[in-house]
């Protein structure tokens, strides 16, 4: 029986396209973006600002979320809210994994009314390591007091959203078709959707499957 809904945010619960700002920090900091992908690690604000921007401020924090603010537009992912709602009036507890390096998506989270639907947040700005690690999963069911074998997931990447939560045990996997998706060879999702909707399909009032 399935307890526990967690979900990416980015291209999952909100949609996001990448601006034509550039400057030399956004080039410092896309030098980052290979290292971090490649290692699946998050540094801290302070250490990016320092070790990779080469920048020293008094408020790494509030530099890198207003690089993001330049680099990135994120808005909010159609009927996504609907969505939440009701699986919460069904009984099943909800949350965020993501990986994210600013406050960009706790923020966006609460400015787009998603958090109130939430029980449990987890960035890998917060835990050090990024999907698809099995850590930042289990930090997430440990929050929640879920089983793998009681949790789903939901998002829109194959690696981090599919492999890395079956990797992690986790019982039932939904990929979300989207502008950021892309295949890997091996991988399957138990289901596949286009629109946020269908998850009223495939989680029904009883918790199961």
């Amino acid at each position: 029986m399935i307890k526990a809904i967690l979900f990416d945010f980015g291209g999952t619960l909100t949609d996001y396209e990448y601006t034509d700002y550039t400057d030399k920090y956004i080039e410092r900091y896309n030098e980052y973006c290979k290292v971090k992908h490649a290692k699946r690690i998050e540094l801290s604000a302070k250490e990016v600002c320092g070790k990779w921007l080469k920048v020293k401020v008094k408020d790494p924090e509030r530099f890198l979320l207003r690089l993001n603010r330049k680099n990135v537009k994120m808005w909010k992912k159609k009927n996504a809210l609907k969505v939440l709602r009701e699986l919460k009036k069904r009984g099943y507890k909800l949350g965020i994994v993501s990986n994210c390096t600013s406050k960009a998506n706790p923020i966006d989270a609460k400015r787009f009314g998603i958090s109130r639907y939430m029980d449990v947040e987890v960035y890998s700005r917060d835990v050090g390591v990024r999907k698809p690690k099995k850590k930042i999963y289990q930090v997430a069911m440990k929050k929640l007091g879920v089983k793998p074998k009681e949790t789903a997931f939901v998002g829109d990447m194959v690696l981090e959203d599919i492999k890395g939560p079956k990797d992690a045990g986790i019982a039932l996997t939904v990929l979300l078709k989207g502008r950021h998706t892309k295949g890997m060879k091996g991988v399957k999702p138990d289901y596949t959707i286009k629109d946020l909707e269908e998850l009223l399909g495939i989680f029904d009032k009883d918790g199961q499957r």
